[in-house]
């Protein structure tokens, strides 16, 4: 029985034997451990408190924006003369931006001729 209390006594001699910076040393993956992780719980926190802020700043704008949209859609009337000239002025625009459609010209099979004038040449 003796031996293993003295064994004990051997282990503990040692322990204190080490320097003091040797057992903070072995300690130190950890401590960091246990650090990065206290700091990625805080960054979920940090994250979820600005998530829910900014879902209820957007839940009010749209709020804000569905009560304009419903005033605004109210009060929307355009006279006949002013449709109608929208209207007009919408459709130059158009024929100006579509493209131009050109027509074949319609010229027989048998004509092997350069366009331009059918003059001939008599020299003598």
């Amino acid at each position: 029985m003796d031996t293993p209390s003295a064994e004990r006594n051997t282990e503990s001699k040692q322990n204190a034997a080490k320097p003091l910076y040797l057992r903070y040393l072995v300690s130190f993956p950890t401590i960091v451990c246990l650090v990065i992780s206290l700091s990625s719980i805080a960054v979920c926190f940090l994250m979820t408190f600005k998530t829910h802020q900014m879902e209820s700043r957007l839940r009010a704008l749209e709020i804000k924006m569905s009560d304009i949209c419903q005033e605004s859609s109210v009060d929307v009337s355009v006279s006949q003369e002013l449709r109608e000239s929208i209207e007009t002025l919408l459709q130059e625009r158009l024929n100006e931006a579509m493209p131009k459609l050109r027509v074949a010209r319609d010229v027989t099979q048998d004509c092997n001729c350069p366009p331009g004038t059918s003059m001939s040449i008599n020299l003598l």
